[in-house]
């Protein structure tokens, strides 16, 4: 998933040092401070990273196994084919391969719990299609805005435009949850009305 070995120890090594060290630090006082804090906290950090990790490929895969199971099963339905591979792309959007230069420790089990709605939605959506789409029209005008924005911003916009554009990603990703898998509970609150007032806030910005 982070394609070749080199590619992938790398990630894990910049993700680590990126969650230990300051890499704003922009005089020596906070540069030495990051450095010797770094210096005791960044195996620990280390290992604790590379067992999230671990949780996260072990979710990945068990998607990836649903995927060729459902596809197995439906093999003479191309709607459902078509269906399933729209949700491998979904898959690959949730988890892209460099995934961890982007997605904080913290956000892990929000990562897997988005993971596990995924499987819970193909479960279901290939029993009933138009039920699934249906519900897809409820995220589908958030995700085009969220596309706009991604798309669309300027290399000089404020890290606080910025900032709103991340969190309006992870709203529509509890969002889809609410939708797909409301057994599962959303890590923040989430509505219709929530993410049209952050798009709103991001297109004042």
């Amino acid at each position: 998933q982070l394609h070749d070995t080199p590619v992938r120890i790398q990630a894990i090594i910049d993700a680590a040092i990126a969650g230990v060290y300051d890499l704003a630090a922009r005089d020596k006082k906070t540069y030495q401070e990051s450095l010797s804090r770094g210096e005791e906290i960044f195996l620990p950090y280390a290992a604790e990273l590379l067992q999230g990790i671990a949780k996260i490929m072990d979710v990945w895969q068990t998607v990836q196994q649903l995927i060729g199971k459902l596809r197995a099963l439906n093999k003479s339905h191309p709607e459902i084919l078509s269906y399933l591979h729209v949700r491998e792309n979904d898959l690959h959007s949730l988890l892209p391969p460099l995934f961890l230069l982007s997605t904080p420790k913290e956000d892990f089990p929000n990562l897997i719990r988005a993971l596990q709605a995924l499987c819970i939605r193909m479960e279901r959506g290939v029993l009933d299609l138009p039920k699934d789409r249906a519900k897809e029209e409820k995220i589908a005008p958030f995700s085009q805005s969220y596309l706009c924005f991604s798309q669309n911003i300027s290399p000089l916009a404020s890290p606080e435009k910025k900032k709103a554009i991340v969190q309006l990603a992870q709203m529509i990703r509890e969002w889809q949850i609410s939708v797909f898998a409301p057994e599962l509970k959303t890590a923040i609150p989430v509505s219709p009305k929530r993410l049209t007032e952050k798009i709103r806030e991001i297109e004042g910005m």
